[in-house]
């Protein structure tokens, strides 16, 4: 008599037919590997060794004690984008193109870097952006803050690289984890830079320096390269924090600035001097104002001063040091 354990990832999926239990020597054994709704089969391992092929049927014959493992991997994935009202930089991590139209109710404008779709009260849809592209970023301005899912498959960078060309490029986070920009980028250019709605970083000297160190699912990025090239996407590493990036102690948010309000951003770093005398011990706040509206707040990394400041039309801005 040997000892047969059948198991698997209950959430994932079954085995129908055989189970665990004790058999005679010579007993056959089948097996049905079921998944789970978004689940699909992927291999049988026996003793700690996979079995070949990838057929969800198996039968063995009992002639030692068995370990019989059915394993299944995710197939469908569901993404819920948070829209806040007003301009929402979003992408999808989907491997398909998401139809907008149940997204047009709750919105005026989608921009995309070559196209965009405005929703005209008297002419209706105005433009030719029908479909959120995989890889690809968008600005959404919203008339008010919704939650729309999709599902599909996970974007495949090895199969649809993201290319950047040479200078500005609206891309997607392609995946379903929050991870660090420097654990996840492993190809970047020294003076790259990568802006979200919330602030920027540049990679310098071998680092990624800035008010932001994290990519997160959902949100839409600029990437600035310096050279032609297909990024080189890490997802497989553990979030560490040894991150090869500096990140300022404090982080605006939006009750400081309503970072909603305008599609925009103009992204500074700078020095600060006083009499020609740079100013480097104490930590001072720059203020980006525009007709008295708060517009940017500085954050302080090392010695230099990161600032973005929201807008969309030319304006004049006035700054304020303290």
């Amino acid at each position: 008599h040997y000892d047969v354990t059948v198991e698997c990832d209950g959430s994932q999926g079954s085995v129908t037919s055989a189970t665990s239990g004790i058999y005679d020597y010579g007993t056959s054994l089948k097996m049905i590997a079921v998944p789970q709704t978004d689940f699909v089969f992927r291999r049988w391992v026996i003793n700690g060794e996979p079995v070949e092929g990838n057929s969800d049927t198996l039968t063995v014959t009992v002639d030692k004690s068995l370990n019989i493992t059915a394993e299944f991997t995710r197939d469908i994935y569901h993404q819920s984008i948070i829209m806040k009202n007003g301009w929402n930089w979003i992408s999808t991590y989907m491997d398909e193109p998401l139809d907008i139209s149940d997204v047009i109710p709750y919105t005026n404008r989608i921009v995309g870097q070559y196209n965009e779709l405005i929703i005209d009260p008297q002419y209706g849809k105005v433009g030719e952006l029908d479909f959120l592209q995989p890889g690809k970023a968008y600005k959404v301005k919203a008339n008010s803050a919704f939650v729309k899912t999709f599902s599909g498959h996970l974007y495949n960078t090895e199969k649809s690289p993201v290319n950047l060309k040479t200078g500005w490029n609206w891309i997607a986070y392609p995946y379903i984890e929050s991870k660090q920009i420097s654990d996840v980028i492993t190809n970047a250019t020294e003076g790259d830079c990568i802006v979200n709605q919330y602030g920027f970083a540049e990679y310098s000297d071998g680092y990624w320096e800035g008010t932001i160190d994290m990519f997160e699912p959902g949100l839409g990025y600029l990437y600035k390269s310096f050279v032609d090239k297909e990024i080189v996407f890490e997802f497989t590493s553990e979030v560490t924090d040894d991150s090869q990036s500096k990140l300022s102690d404090r982080t605006a948010t939006t009750e400081d600035i309503d970072v909603h309000s305008y599609p925009n951003t103009m992204n500074i770093i700078a020095k600060l001097y006083k009499d020609k005398i740079e100013q480097t011990e104490e930590n001072f706040v720059i203020y980006a104002l525009v007709n008295n509206e708060l517009r940017g707040i500085s954050q302080k990394i090392g010695s230099n001063y990161y600032l973005t400041v929201y807008g969309d039309d030319p304006v004049d801005v006035t700054f304020i040091c303290e």
